[in-house]
């Protein structure tokens, strides 16, 4: 018998990342363009929105009254209208929307059946501006203009970040070619349309405060909109160095990942290390210890297991605590560190963003990508269901994306590397199980100690789920609420597109839950005996693997299980493994 060398490791950098401001960049999108006369409604051309960014669309009007206020559809996009102002005659509004999610189609501005004398459609997009808080929230203000002259001026407030960057729509009475103010550049002129002309420009150079348009020096009624962009931030993150070896003062240890069965939600896994204090290094705010002055909450640090000369990943995590204490009446020294996973970052992080229908693993990336989680720090699968836009605020980043996994029948956790991992329900065919089986006939992977659970915890008879805005989906088994009474479960504000794909999920839970067959729950791992460590240290959550047990005078259970939740503990001397498993399908 031989034991895993365990390796203990802390990086003592700040782990939160560098923050840097983006640079907003400008680009004008023709094909949308669009004017028209005598309509109530102004159809774009078909087009294909940029994957990402902010789109800005400039809406201008004329009529021989005060123009409607315009509403936009289209493209799958959320339109939000930013600031609106009008003469008596001629309106000019503003609208953004985040790209993110667009498709192709076209864009519909509507006139609320007010036919227009004429209209204009202008569009362009901006990059590097910060969509974290919504679209509304990228506008840090948007001052207007209604009145006439012979050139058009909006005065702005000073600018909340130097790097932030101002644009200005305008749409002018009876003109002809416009100019744009110096140092700016003009997106779209649309020319003399219906007595009237609308004009869009940036500038991405620098920030002013003065928005200026010019024509042909003739009094003109006109009306603008200037508007600050906020520029979105770069987020770094330093690698972790791992220089630190605290391995010769570890006493104990254990770790706690995943959830006993799959109808538990993961919560965030948690370590204890027990270490070694007698010389006062591990003190937290001693000036004499080593690590000092870097004994503080959230250091990363990592337990690894080498065997054979390979490294495995056990956990990896964040300090949560120092923990000094005195035992023995002061004979001794020790602190225990309390660790907690990635979770932790993702529960404290809040979201007020407004994000696109798209696929579940979409939505998983985009979460991570607005709080800053790292992209090499995740797996994610693509997904099977799609999930509904909608608006968040102050909602934790963890409280969606669990949301989110739940919806798709999937898995959310963090996985022994530290890596944020998102398996679709789709995932993990079965595999060759040569390495990865536990049994009591030899040959394999064996186990010291098996549950086995038949019992009525996880029946469901009567599956009552409800979508956000949606009507109530009910399955039922009368079959099995004629063996175990009703056995009801009831969920709301389930995030998926329609009422069907809740059904469906419905149905899927009382097919799976309406019976209560006997089932492999854990099993406690003897490789202390079976000495095939390098098999059971590369098993993580959500791996399949197949697990047997020959009762006495009873027929062979062979479970084809996915691995739910792992529990290591030990000492020097001992390493104790205990897996919770649940049935693949």
């Amino acid at each position: 018998m031989s034991l895993p060398t365990l390796l203990v490791q802390m990086d003592l950098n700040d782990p939160g990342p560098t923050v840097s401001p983006d640079t907003i960049v400008f680009t004008d999108i023709d094909t949308p363009d669009a004017t028209n006369l005598s309509s109530s409604s102004l159809v774009t051309p078909s087009w294909t929105p940029p994957s990402s960014g902010l789109i800005i669309l400039a809406v201008g009007q004329r009529f021989s009254s005060a123009p409607n206020v315009p509403t936009v559809s289209g493209n799958s996009l959320t339109w939000v209208q930013i600031a609106t102002t009008n003469t008596s005659t001629t309106r000019c509004t503003l609208f953004g929307a985040d790209a993110t999610g667009g498709t192709t189609g076209t864009t519909t501005i509507d006139f609320g059946g007010q036919v227009q004398t004429g209209a204009h459609a202008l569009f362009m997009y901006a990059t590097g501006v910060d969509l974290r808080g919504g679209v509304a929230n990228v506008f840090v203000q948007a001052p207007t203009v209604s009145t006439s002259g012979t050139s058009g001026t909006i005065t702005m407030a000073a600018a909340a970040d130097s790097n932030n960057r101002p644009i200005s729509a305008w749409t002018i009475g009876a003109s002809g070619p416009v100019t744009p103010r110096t140092n700016w550049t003009e997106a779209d002129d649309t020319g003399l349309v219906a007595s009237a002309v609308s004009e869009t420009q940036y500038r991405s150079d620098a920030f002013e405060t003065t928005a200026t348009v010019s024509w042909d020096g003739a009094n003109r009624n006109y009306v603008g909109i200037a508007a600050e962009l906020q520029v979105g931030v770069i987020q770094s993150f330093t690698t972790p160095t791992w220089s630190t070896d605290i391995t010769p003062y570890v006493r104990t240890w254990n770790t706690n990942r995943g959830s006993q069965h799959e109808l538990q939600r993961v919560e965030a896994g948690t370590a204890t290390i027990v270490l070694d204090n007698r010389d006062g290094r591990f003190t937290p705010n001693s000036s004499t210890s080593p690590y000092s002055p870097n004994l503080l909450p959230m250091r990363r640090m990592r337990i690894m297991a080498v065997f054979n000369g390979v490294p495995y990943p056990i956990f990896s995590g964040f300090v949560e605590s120092w923990e000094p204490s005195f035992p023995e009446v002061g004979r001794d020294q020790i602190v225990t560190v309390a660790l907690v996973e990635g979770f932790k970052v993702l529960s404290l992080a809040f979201l007020s963003s407004a994000l696109a229908q798209q696929l579940s693993g979409a939505r998983v990336g985009a979460v991570l990508d607005i709080i800053g989680w790292p992209s090499g720090d995740r797996t994610i699968d693509a997904g099977v269901s799609t999930v509904p836009a909608v608006s968040l605020n102050n909602t934790s980043a963890l409280e969606h994306l669990q949301a989110i996994s739940k919806a798709e029948r999937g898995r959310l956790f963090v996985g022994r590397d530290g890596k944020v991992v998102f398996a679709d329900r789709t995932a993990h065919s079965a595999p060759s199980f040569s390495d990865r089986t536990w049994t009591d006939a030899g040959g394999a992977m064996s186990y010291r100690n098996i549950s086995l659970l038949f019992n009525e915890s996880l029946i469901i008879n009567d599956a009552r789920l409800t979508r956000t805005g949606g009507v109530e989906q009910v399955a039922t088994s009368t079959s099995s609420i004629a063996k175990y009474f009703q056995r009801s479960f009831a969920e709301s504000d389930i995030p998926l597109l329609n009422d069907a794909d809740v059904l469906t999920y419905a149905q899927a839970l009382v097919a799976k839950y309406g019976d209560a067959p006997q089932r492999i729950e854990n099993l406690e791992d003897n490789a202390m005996k079976h000495n095939h460590w390098d098999w059971l240290l590369a098993r993580d959550l959500h791996d399949r693997v197949l697990v047997v047990k020959t009762p006495k005078g009873a027929t062979t259970i062979a479970q084809d299980s996915y691995i739910e939740g792992i529990a290591h503990a030990g000492t020097p001397f001992e390493w104790h493994t205990t897996l919770y498993v649940s049935p693949a399908p």
